[in-house]
């Protein structure tokens, strides 16, 4: 991982991992939030990334760019299969 060390990047996933998993046992964006004060927004953006991630925060990003590529055409299918919601892009263009 560029620009961290292994060590940070651990502690970094054990916290994303935590924050997961308190999201997934009922836990609101906005309570999660609070406790580790930072902006709901940004727990949504944890929480996206590890339920690509199957949990794991950092193999995220490599996934997805990966079914992109494989398959631009059904990669907002396959979000929302993973149950990840993504911005619908008609309402986009319409804005």
């Amino acid at each position: 991982m560029q620009g961290i060390d292994e060590k940070s990047a651990q502690d970094y996933l054990d916290k994303y991992q935590h924050i997961y998993n308190l999201y997934k046992n009922g836990e609101t964006l906005e309570s999660i939030g609070e406790q580790f004060g930072v902006s709901k927004q940004r727990i949504h953006q944890i929480v996206r990334r590890c339920k690509i991630g199957e949990g794991d925060y950092y193999k995220a990003h490599k996934i997805e760019a990966e079914k992109k590529e494989q398959d631009p055409a059904n990669f907002d299918n396959w979000l929302k299969d993973k149950g990840v919601k993504s911005i619908n892009k008609k309402v986009l263009e319409t804005l």
